[in-house]
This record gives C-alpha cells, sequence and structure tokens, in this order.
C-alpha cells in the first residue's frame, strides 16, 4: 500500500482539524476574556490608587501654580466633567449632607476643594457644569434631589451654592459656542440621558451591566489622564492670559452674540426666572441656599449686560431670604486665565473666600467641629 492509500480521506482530515480548533477557541477565548478581566481590574485598583493620584495631583498643582493658567479639578479623568460624571455624582453620600456649589464654568473654575483641609474635602462639592445656563442648573439640580438623593438627610445639614454669573442667562442659541455642550455631556459613555423639557436622568440599564459600564469608563479615563498627564509641558494658550482693548472689545461682541443681541432683556428675564424658580424648589426641600456673584475681569464695567444682572440678581436673593456674598469686583484682571475665568492663583484667592462660606455652614450644622 502506498503513503498516498495510507492517508484519511480530506473531508475526514478537515473535520479532524476542525474538532481540535474548536477544541482549542474555547479556552483561548476564555483566556483573552480572562486577560481583559484582570487588565480592567487591575486599571481600576490603579484609579483608586491614593498614593498614586496623591503624586499625580501634587505634581499638577505645582505645574499649574507655575504657569498660572485655568484649571478645573479632573484628577484621573480626561475632564472635569467628566470627573462629576464618572465619580462625582455616583460616589457621594448626598444624605451626609455638606455644601455644593452649582453653576457653570465660572463656578467650577473659583472653589478649588481640593486645596481644603482634608476633612473638609469630604464635605464640600464643586458640582458646576461647563456651560450650563440656569435652566439647565436647575434640571441638574432637580436631578440631584429627586433620583440621587440630594437634600434627604437630616434638615439643616446641606447648603447649596449657587455661582451667579451674567454668562448663565445666555439662551443657548443654536450655532454659538457650547450652545449644545450639556446635553452632549450627558449623552457621554451611555450612562445619563438629557431631555430638553425633562432634564436629566439615568439609563435604565440592568445593574451589573451599568456598573461595568463605570468601571470601564474610568479605566479609560485614568488611563488618558495618565498619558495626558506624563505629556503636560505647560499651558497651551498661554497668550489668553494678557488681555488686550482689541480683546477687550472683542470678549464684548461675543457676549453679545451669544445673548441674542437684542433680546439680550428678555433671554435673561426667562433665564432669571429659573434661577428663582430654583431657590424656590430648593427651600421647599429643606436645602439653606447662598449664592455668590462671581469675580469679573474689568472689561465687564459697565456692560450692560453685566450691569442688569448684578442689580436683579441682588434683587432676587433679597426677595427670597439668600445671603449672598458678593465677590464682583474683588480680584484684579491679573487674577483671570481668559475673560471669564480665573486663573490658578486667583482660584486660591476666592477659594480662601468661599472655603470659609462653607466651612461656616459645616460648623454651625455640626458637620466640622471646631477645635
Amino acid at each position: 500500500m502506498s503513503d498516498v492509500d495510507k492517508q484519511p480521506p480530506a473531508g475526514m482530515a478537515s473535520a479532524s482539524a476542525s474538532r481540535r480548533n474548536g477544541r482549542l477557541q474555547t479556552p483561548l477565548a476564555l483566556l483573552m476574556v480572562a486577560v481583559m478581566l484582570f487588565s480592567n481590574a487591575g486599571v481600576a485598583a490603579l484609579s483608586r490608587c491614593q498614593p498614586l493620584l496623591g503624586w499625580m495631583l501634587d505634581r499638577q498643582m505645582r505645574a499649574w501654580r507655575r504657569t498660572n493658567v485655568i484649571y478645573a479639578y479632573n484628577l484621573g479623568c480626561i475632564d472635569a466633567d467628566d470627573r462629576l460624571l464618572l465619580w462625582d455624582i455616583p460616589e457621594t453620600d448626598y444624605r451626609r449632607g455638606g455644601v455644593f456649589f452649582i453653576g457653570s464654568s465660572t463656578t467650577q473654575h473659583s472653589i478649588a476643594t481640593w486645596l481644603l483641609p482634608a476633612e473638609e474635602q469630604k464635605l464640600v462639592h464643586n458640582f458646576a457644569i461647563k456651560s450650563a445656563n440656569m435652566t439647565e442648573q436647575f434640571q441638574f439640580v432637580r436631578y440631584l434631589v429627586e433620583k440621587r438623593g440630594l437634600l434627604g438627610g437630616a434638615p439643616g445639614k446641606t447648603m447649596v451654592v449657587l455661582g451667579l454669573a451674567h454668562f448663565d442667562t445666555r439662551p443657548k442659541i443654536a450655532g454659538t459656542v457650547d450652545w449644545n455642550y450639556v446635553p452632549a455631556l450627558f449623552a457621554r459613555h451611555n450612562l445619563y440621558s438629557y431631555d430638553p423639557v425633562t432634564g436629566i436622568s439615568d439609563r435604565s440599564l440592568p445593574r451589573p451591566l451599568r456598573l461595568l459600564q463605570f468601571e470601564r469608563m474610568r479605566s479609560y479615563n485614568f488611563l488618558e489622564s495618565l498619558i495626558g498627564h506624563a505629556r503636560f509641558s505647560g499651558p497651551a494658550f498661554d497668550a489668553e492670559a494678557k488681555p488686550t482693548p482689541e480683546s477687550d472689545q472683542a470678549a464684548r461682541a461675543f457676549v453679545e452674540r451669544m445673548m441674542g443681541y437684542d433680546d439680550w432683556k428678555k433671554n435673561m428675564n426667562a433665564q432669571l426666572r429659573q434661577l428663582e424658580l430654583m431657590i424656590d424648589y430648593l427651600h421647599q426641600h429643606g436645602a439653606i441656599v447662598s449664592a455668590v456673584l462671581l469675580p469679573l475681569a474689568s472689561w465687564n464695567h459697565h456692560l450692560p449686560v453685566a450691569t442688569e444682572f448684578d442689580a436683579r440678581a441682588r434683587e432676587i436673593c433679597r426677595r427670597n431670604a439668600v445671603s449672598l456674598t458678593d465677590l464682583t469686583w474683588s480680584l484684579p484682571d491679573s487674577d483671570f486665565a481668559d475673560h471669564s475665568h480665573l486663573n490658578y492663583l486667583g482660584e486660591e484667592a476666592i477659594t480662601r473666600i468661599l472655603g470659609k462660606v462653607a466651612r461656616d455652614h459645616l460648623l454651625a450644622s455640626g458637620l466640622l467641629r471646631r477645635w
């Protein structure tokens, strides 16, 4: 019998090879899944490693203080708003009480909670969202109260501080800068939903899938932030920290466009109505409400939008028994990174003031003991 005659038929050989491949595919697939799970678990553990995070924050703060540009707390995340979505919202113990700052990016860059004493950092939260006008801020407050349990603790334990700036009375005109930022933000990661009428909600997901998605996005954010941290070499927009008469005029034109030109009073009225509704809602749910008129750069002097807002906001606070901290002209232009946001040293200066506002509440409510 020839060697050819000894070989099995082609069909039998193919079937045998398929069976061998099939037996290999299952353990290989399980091995790949195990590698992915262990990798994700390892990154997830690193994202919670306090010594590593502390080293990153210390290194980053030294760099930002040296370059003195704009900074919002985004440790372990791509940006501050992802930090809010993935860590602050789901991890905060709302029933404990504390102080919650609500506003837009002007508030986001005003209270540097990481500079507060360690025992206060657990009780003082910067929940500001970039570009959120007062309608969107109110929607976020309602979500926190109705879906997350803010104000569900003991009466008198929670104070909400509203950061007030005329920029937040913009109507969100299609095509203007960041007009769709808040809806797009809550569409990130498939964890939240946003509707212009009903506001913000959690997406309906089975709990295991929801937890898995949180961990996946946290791990991804951590790796991206670690890469960015390693690559950081200084500010990307240093020239913006040097205002000129021409840039001041451009800023005025920018505000006019964002506010809807001749319709700015009507648009401001609509947003201030939302502010008043938000204050009333918070009072009804047992919150202590405070407000702060945030610092403005000098180009806002005599700007009709700023002047009108200042008078109206003061009246709303007076009428609704809201304590008001006025920081409008508290800082020189050298403490601004651009035409509306504080630089790092300006943020440090304002944090000393707003930190005291928060500390006074923590002491009065018994959440913090006076030693």
